[in-house]
């Protein structure tokens, strides 16, 4: 059986972390999102980070092409 390979643009995992990385980083360098979501949010943002990536990376059945 060959593998089948999609394009990096077409997954979901790439795109939720490139979503969570642009979060970060314009909280690192704007500060707006502690106007919205309170401080002791944070440690459970970040555990839903890692576990939305987990269940993304198992959901997953086809490779990312070179």
């Amino acid at each position: 059986m060959a593998w089948q390979m999609k394009k990096w643009y077409r997954s979901k995992t790439l795109w939720f972390n490139i979503f969570m990385t642009s979060l970060i980083a314009l909280e690192s360098s704007l500060g707006q999102l502690s106007a919205i979501i309170p401080a002791n949010w944070y440690g459970i943002l970040a555990t839903g980070l890692a576990i939305g990536n987990a269940v993304l990376r198992v959901i997953s059945t086809t490779a990312i092409s070179k």
